[in-house]
């Protein structure tokens, strides 16, 4: 079921019902055991066997704390953890990166001379392994590290990994946030009642009118045999359509997540807050993604040392840290480049931005203002060229849409010795590259609309808050601003329904 079909809703609908009906004339147990029978009446719809490796999950995991936390010794511990660790990772990277590990092996094999490529495993990827997987392990580290005791709950510990809500494209919630929640009955409020049913507004719009709008122009422009040709103003406005959809796409399922929870009572962390103002890529990865960037910052980055120590071990730990992030999200070595790519920028956040640019932009005044004005757009181009990897079906593709948006770095025609008369051709030819007509194969409008809405959205944090996060505006906006999406709802929405982008990851 897609979290914006008809389907899901009368079947949120239907557990809204039960739950609320348990919780008040019942017991919190049977509220609690409506939540588990949703999430795995909700999972198994996608297909059922798959619903094994969800509670082999659990059992994993829970078993896993209970042994870290029982435990006569730190090596008895260390072991627990390592065992609980192998099998998260070991169902993981069964059935997501068989078939990619097999792929690389075949290749090296017929480069060798040693034979001609190895069968694929054909193995059909569980949705959201990648997310109730983290969560799982997540939980056994905080056991290990002292910040949470092991759950005696085999029921609240299944309800924090199944959950319906989160459970197939985050965000990723850790046990520490979760768990409490679940250890004292919910009450109904009409205040989380009104945001929550705003946020599913919100993220409903974000899906069908804004991201499956955006999704027919993309697809369009990644279906190009060839970008020789295309000018660099076209694969711009592609690129930007894209990172408007994949925004849209992954922060309107956080909004539905988050609204789904606040009306039954519980909260769950952001995971987006208008990446594109960033001020450079470690403002970025703070907006992006949240929860997966505090993942791999608490788990994998500041144990492998962090900021600490030489620049080269630091490097080391960024690099490789991205390079997992990037990994994470798919067995393809594009999503690999992506991630990189970042680990790139950060260091490049790190060494440069951070130490001499950005205190000469912070402050009022117009100077400054303009500085982190170009540092946003700077940033901003940035993180779309690096989509183009993340998008990019290989790496052929991406390298020739890459030298489409850049020309100013390729192909100069011979150049005359006299050094201003070649400085004033290359300007004269990138100028005419980047200011070549527009040659869409529909209406333009009908493609900047949707990308526009995300930029104005950014615009209005930015001008209002200024860059603070988590600040709400009067609730008479609220009201104008869901009426509007509702009717765009209504009569803008794309004629297609395409699953979520994340659902794949």
């Amino acid at each position: 079921m897609l979290f914006c079909s008809y389907e899901f809703g009368i079947f949120f609908l239907l557990t809204l019902a039960l739950y609320a009906g348990f919780r008040r004339f019942g017991s919190w147990r049977q509220a609690k055991v409506v939540l588990l029978a949703a999430s795995l009446v909700s999972y198994s719809y996608w297909f059922y066997p798959y619903l094994l490796i969800l509670l082999a999950s659990v059992l994993i995991n829970y078993r896993a704390g209970a042994a870290v936390g029982s435990a006569a010794d730190g090596r008895a511990r260390r072991w627990a953890l390592i065992l609980g660790l192998a099998g998260n990772l070991g169902l993981l990277g069964f059935f997501k990166y068989s078939d990619f590990l097999l792929a690389n092996a075949g290749r090296l094999l017929a480069v060798l001379g040693l034979g001609e490529g190895l069968p694929r495993a054909g193995i059909l990827l569980p949705i959201g392994i990648s997310f109730f997987t983290f969560q799982g392990m997540s939980y056994v580290i905080d056991v290990y590290r002292g910040r949470l005791k092991p759950v005696r709950s085999l029921l609240d510990f299944s309800v924090f990994i199944t959950s319906f809500i989160q459970l197939v494209a985050g965000p990723i919630v850790r046990a520490t946030e979760f768990l409490p929640q679940l250890a004292r009955r919910t009450r109904f409020g009409w205040v989380p009642f009104y945001w929550g049913s705003y946020l599913i507004i919100l993220g409903v719009f974000k899906k069908l009118v804004i991201a499956d709008n955006l999704a027919i122009a993309v697809d369009f422009f990644f279906g190009f045999p060839d970008y020789t040709n295309v000018p660099a103003t076209i694969s711009w406005v592609y690129m930007l359509c894209y990172a408007a959809q994949i925004y849209a796409d992954f922060s309107g399922y956080t909004d539905l997540a988050r609204g789904m929870a606040h009306i039954l009572g519980f909260r769950l962390p952001f995971n987006f807050y208008y990446p594109y103002t960033a001020l450079g890529f470690g403002d970025f990865w703070r907006r992006w993604h949240i929860s997966l960037s505090r993942w791999f910052r608490d788990y994998l980055y500041i144990p492998l040392g962090g900021s600490r120590g030489a620049r080269t071990l630091l490097a080391r730990n960024m690099l490789l840290t991205m390079f997992l992030v990037g990994l994470w999200h798919g067995a393809s070595w594009m999503f690999v480049w992506w991630g990189v790519l970042h680990g790139l920028y950060l260091l490049l956040d790190h060494f440069l931005f951070r130490p001499y640019l950005l205190p000469r932009v912070t402050g009022p005044g117009p100077g400054p203002w303009l500085g982190r004005t170009l540092v946003r757009l700077l940033t901003l181009a940035a993180v779309v060229l690096a989509w183009v990897f993340f998008r990019s079906q290989s790496l052929d593709q991406a390298l020739g849409i890459t030298r489409s948006m850049l020309p100013f770095l390729f192909d100069y025609p011979p150049l005359p010795p006299n050094p201003l008369a070649a400085v004033w051709l290359m300007i004269k030819v990138r100028a005419a590259a980047l200011m070549t007509p527009l040659d869409l194969p529909w209406d333009f409008w009908r493609i900047i609309q949707p990308a526009a809405i995300i930029l104005a959205m950014h615009l209005a944090a930015l001008w209002t808050w200024g860059g603070r996060m988590h600040r709400r505006y009067p609730k008479p906006v609220y009201f104008v601003t869901a009426l509007a999406m509702l009717l765009m709802i209504f009569f803008n929405r794309a004629g297609t329904d395409n699953a979520f982008i994340y659902f794949q990851f």
